[in-house]
This record gives C-alpha cells, sequence and structure tokens, in this order.
C-alpha cells in the first residue's frame, strides 16, 4: 500500500499523524504552573487547517492552490503562536514554548513540502499526454 502512494501523499499523512500527537505533548511551559499541553491551548484548531490537504489528497478533484494556502497558515499560526506565547516579567521568563510545540512548526513544515511535492506530481502528470513514461 505504501508503494503505491506518492511521496507528497505519504508526507502529508505523516505530517498530519505526528502533528495530532503533538497535541498531548507539552507545548507551553509555565513557571509556576508547569507544562500545558496542545489541546489546553486549542492546538487542535490548526488541526483545521490540516484537513483541506488531506480531502485534496484523497479525492484529487479539489484545487491545489487551497491546499498549499491552508498549510502555509498553517506555519504562519504556528511561529506566531511560539513568539507569542513567550513572556516575560520583570526580566524573567514567566512562559516560553516547550517540546510540542516546536514538534507541530515541524509537522506543518513537512505539510508544506507533501502539499508542494504532490502539487509538482500533479503537474507533471497533466503534462504527459498518454499516462506514464517509463
Amino acid at each position: 500500500m505504501l508503494k503505491k502512494m506518492k511521496t507528497g501523499d505519504l508526507l502529508i499523512y505523516i505530517a498530519t499523524a505526528v502533528y495530532t500527537s503533538s497535541l498531548f505533548f507539552p507545548w507551553v511551559y509555565v513557571t509556576f504552573y508547569g507544562n500545558v499541553n496542545g489541546f489546553a491551548h486549542r492546538g487542535y484548531i490548526v488541526l483545521l487547517l490540516f484537513a483541506f490537504p488531506i480531502c485534496a489528497s484523497l479525492f484529487k478533484k479539489t484545487p491545489r492552490f487551497f491546499s498549499v494556502a491552508t498549510s502555509i497558515s498553517a506555519v504562519v499560526f504556528l511561529v506566531f503562536y511560539s513568539m507569542e506565547v513567550s513572556q516575560s516579567y520583570m526580566g524573567e521568563s514567566v512562559s516560553y514554548p516547550a517540546a510540542g510545540l516546536y514538534i507541530a512548526i515541524g509537522a506543518s513544515v513537512v505539510l508544506v513540502a507533501g502539499v508542494i511535492l504532490n502539487r509538482r506530481t500533479a503537474k507533471t502528470a497533466s503534462l504527459e499526454p498518454y499516462g506514464s513514461a517509463k
């Protein structure tokens, strides 16, 4: 089954699985409170941005531009969130990003790579008039 899948589709599915597992890891370390996971910080909302590239890779009839736009917006949102979560009070760091947030950012970058690979293979397949050249 994995041999029949395109590399872009495989990267999209792996990135979604890694992102989903990163929600269980600590996303933010708060000094007096401890670690807070991705579900407590509503990280599942970004998972909705992962849904469109998955649907595009499954159904193959959706516009690929929206897949690129949603995957890039997931990266931008997570990087912005990692910058906003860092708080300092009187020169001391009160909260800062933890490992789960960095894993989520890495998964969203892999999602962008998978969508771009998927889009490139779709363009080259449309240029071949009689199927794949062997």
